[in-house]
């Protein structure tokens, strides 16, 4: 029995399917995601992406419910964006972390001596206060 699942979307956004890639663009920028799964098919309408299965059993309705999440999440992140708020937290080796360019640095992790860096993607912006970090 075919099961259809539709996300509308706000006036704003706009959607557009390729093969398997979802692109959502929106005021605050464009986000693609792969939605692949066997038996389930990803479709653009006019305002809305439809979510489509052939068959029902518990792992693709659950799957279903995962790519309609997505793509919620999707739509979210292209009209108001993300924020994260982050804590440093030790016991007994103090870590110091700091922004460099496009990366951010974490002295002292565990007591090492080398500084580990790990780089900021895309248009992330990151801000440390003391023992905060906001994403």
């Amino acid at each position: 029995m075919p099961q259809q699942t539709t996300v509308e979307l706000p006036d704003e956004v706009s959607a557009e399917m390729d093969h398997l890639d979802l692109t959502v663009e929106g005021p605050n920028g464009s986000v693609t995601r792969r939605l692949w799964y066997p038996d389930v098919s990803v479709s653009v309408e006019e305002d809305a992406v439809s979510i489509e299965v052939e068959e029902t059993d518990a792992k693709t309705n659950a799957t279903v419910g995962t790519f309609e999440s997505h793509v919620r999440n999707m739509i979210h992140g292209v009209i108001e964006g993300w924020e994260y708020q982050m804590e440093v937290f030790y016991s007994h080796f103090p870590m110091q972390v700091s922004v460099d360019g496009d990366h951010v640095v974490i002295e002292n992790f565990l007591g090492e001596k080398a500084p580990r860096m790990t780089p900021i993607h895309g248009d992330t912006e990151v801000q440390v206060d003391g023992e905060e970090i906001t994403l």
